[in-house]
């Protein structure tokens, strides 16, 4: 983001906040993240405290390691066809796209089956909790758009 000058205050207050042993909740409150970003990060992390690890996984799984490699594939063509060099960013981009569509994608999907198994209720929960994600993920995308044709116009 650096490389790329993007403002990276916020994130850099997030970090020092939480260095400083101050709860995610509230660091998020006083680092100044943008509100889209820190309602996904209540959402993601709402997930790590259920006591439903079938939720939980189904919602990481769907909401992030099924999703982010065709996203991320997507966006490293529409830069390269935009910008003469993304460096770094190219390189985190397709990264992900390797380590998620090769290995954590294949197996996240088995251990939302394994952890499901043939009970319906679990399935259903499942599917409520990879919602929510996917939900969170485009709530974070449609307010970085608007935020970008605030800037664009």
């Amino acid at each position: 983001m650096v490389e790329a000058g993007a403002d990276t205050s916020a994130i850099r207050n997030l970090i020092d906040e939480l260095k400083s042993d101050r709860a995610l909740p509230d660091a998020l409150s006083v680092a100044g993240p943008p509100a889209e970003a820190v309602e996904f990060v209540r959402t993601t992390f709402s997930f790590l405290q259920l006591d439903k690890p079938h939720v939980t996984v189904s919602a990481f799984t769907f909401g992030r390691e099924d999703l982010i490699p065709d996203m991320f594939r997507q966006m490293v063509k529409d830069l390269r066809q935009n910008l003469k060099t993304v460096g770094l960013f190219e390189y985190y981009l397709d990264r992900h796209v390797e380590v998620d569509a090769d290995s954590h994608g294949p197996m996240a999907l088995q251990m939302v089956e394994e952890l499901c198994g043939p009970d319906e209720r679990k399935w259903e929960e499942a599917g409520l909790g990879a919602v929510t994600a996917l939900q969170a993920r485009l709530a974070l995308w449609d307010g970085i758009l608007r935020r970008i044709r605030r800037i664009a116009d």
